[in-house]
């Protein structure tokens, strides 16, 4: 398994951070050179993102942090389909482990067949409560750990997460022109990844945030692109669509 840590090049401290934090348990990583979104001139950020006219899921414009995000996650998954691996973990500099990682990210024993997407971040501060429907696991897995389907938005994000091969050569070759923000696009609800692979969580997660949230390569606040009325109309019955959709599939794989 590959393990890549995003890291922005002026966050030297938060890079020697993670070294002690991984280094504790005699792992190793990547460092991925993290995008750093207000670097990027406007035309390349214009061009990263899809057109406003064409947006269905995100009916915001993006920050430019929210792009670098997404750039240097895309970096990750494109270096997946480049190796000869199956698996990556990737996570962002500002974590810390809340469990210990080996049993995770020295063999992919532990995950069952079928699944291709784990989120395994939470922020310390928010606790998701699983409804009774979202608490039917796949399958225990290592430590008496358990795997939940997302049936709605998880609490973590891009903070850290596993990715089958199969999933980023999907990421890449459909949506290297940016349509949602990384976390979104990977596991809201409503997401288009999801007509092709279902995400998954981790019951108690494998790392929790080391800065109460703040990300260094995301920020900002998005604007709503959508001027015309009946437009934003139609996209967010779109979205309402595609949520009604996605949970009606989580229902019938959670029948016997």
């Amino acid at each position: 398994m590959l393990h890549f840590v995003v890291n922005l090049d002026r966050d030297s401290d938060r890079l020697e951070t993670m070294k002690q934090e991984v280094g504790q348990y005699g792992l190793s990583f990547e460092r991925l050179p993290a995008v750093y979104g207000r670097d990027l001139p406007p035309e390349e950020l214009k061009t990263a993102q899809i057109a406003p006219e064409k947006r269905r899921f995100w009916l915001k414009d993006f920050t430019p942090g929210q792009i670098g995000c997404y750039l240097s996650h895309l970096d990750a998954w494109n270096r997946l389909v480049k190796s000869t691996e199956e698996w990556a973990f990737v996570q962002e500099d500002d974590i810390k482990f809340n469990v210990d990682p080996r049993p995770y990210l020295t063999n992919t024993d532990w995950i069952p067949e079928g699944v291709k997407l784990i989120q395994a971040a939470r922020i310390q501060d928010k606790h998701k409560v699983y409804r009774k429907k979202e608490t039917r696991s796949l399958a225990n897995v290592s430590n008496g750990q358990m795997l939940i389907q997302v049936t709605s938005d998880q609490i973590g994000g891009t903070m850290g997460y596993f990715i089958h091969r199969d999933v980023a050569a999907h990421l890449c070759e459909h949506y290297s022109t940016i349509v949602a923000p990384a976390d979104d696009m990977m596991f809201s609800h409503a997401s288009p990844l999801l007509k092709n692979f279902t995400p998954w969580t981790l019951r108690t997660p494998l790392v929790i945030d080391n800065d109460q949230g703040v990300s260094n390569t995301r920020g900002g606040t998005p604007t709503n692109r959508v001027n015309s009325p009946k437009l934003y109309a139609h996209r967010q019955l779109l979205k309402i669509k595609n949520k009604l959709l996605c949970l009606f599939v989580y229902e019938k794989d959670y029948l016997p």
